[in-house]
């Protein structure tokens, strides 16, 4: 179910990132209040596994809250967070059985937080700065070249599914073409459903080395795209981690690494009567 109102993980930087958006999004009252809109969703699923005969499945529900303002022609903010809730305990041990989120397992994650300008210092200049969904290449679901945020595997059947990053994002214009780049300063993690370290990898890592948050450590990616002869084209080109981590088999056992990567890519979108491809 779905329902929308038109009154229309985490780290360190979140806690000042939502203060600055909230701040531009409910600051001075001479800035035009239609300029405020509230946005969301609720949604549910649950699920029966059929075989023999019909077992209780998982439900994976979550609820979006959205606020968006453009106080300025050039100024757009956005802040949004998420909830997640499960129908399945999350105990491990017997104290935990004294907790009540132990047992009815809900994640709070901050969804959005970014400040877009346009005509940045030039007119064909565009800044986006803050957490980002950056969405690259025309495939639907399957899609190689879209590397710059974390995958969300939270729910199986949500394939595709992607985490927004930390970034800043610059984008200037050529006419009908486009120059685009971007810097994630640190990397982040593919988001794994609860008990999905054991589901991939049969057992449970006996650790994990993830890229340290410094400069050599940082993520960027440049795109060129444009049209010709009707069709929607673009090359990219991305320099940073995995998302997802390779086991390294150790004396001890298993231990997860983050492998780095760059990924050079070239799509193209169009349509041959009235057929798309």
């Amino acid at each position: 179910a779905t329902l929308r109102s038109k009154v229309d993980d985490t780290m360190r930087p979140v806690g000042s990132a939502v203060a600055l958006a909230v701040a531009l999004v409910m600051a001075p009252a001479a800035y035009p209040a239609q300029g405020l809109e509230l946005d969301g969703f609720v949604s549910a699923k649950k699920r029966y596994v059929v075989s023999d005969g019909v077992d209780n499945g998982d439900t994976f529900g979550k609820t979006r809250v959205e606020l968006s303002a453009s106080p300025l022609e050039d100024l757009f903010a956005r802040v949004s967070v998420e909830l997640r809730y499960y129908d399945f305990p999350g105990l491990e041990t017997l104290p935990e059985t004294e907790e009540m989120e132990s047992g009815y397992p809900v994640d709070l994650l901050l969804w959005e937080a970014f400040l877009a300008v346009d005509q940045f210092i030039w007119p064909n200049l565009d800044l986006k700065l803050g957490k980002q969904r950056i969405a690259w290449g025309r495939a639907d679901q399957f899609n190689p070249t879209d590397n710059l945020n974390p995958s969300d595997l939270t729910d199986f059947f949500a394939f595709g599914a992607k985490i927004p990053s930390w970034a800043v994002l610059g984008t200037y214009y050529l006419g009908e073409s486009q120059l685009t780049a971007v810097w994630l300063p640190f990397f982040e993690p593919a988001l794994l459903r609860r008990g999905g370290t054991v589901a991939l990898f049969g057992e449970v890592p006996v650790g994990v080395t993830r890229p340290t948050i410094e400069p050599d450590n940082a993520m960027y990616a440049v795109k060129f795209s444009g049209l010709a002869v009707g069709i929607d084209y673009s090359l990219s080109y991305f320099k940073g981690f995995d998302d997802l981590p390779l086991p390294i088999a150790t004396v001890a056992g298993p231990e997860l690494q983050f492998p780095e990567i760059e990924v050079m890519g070239f799509d193209f979108a169009g349509e041959f009567r009235s057929i798309g491809f």
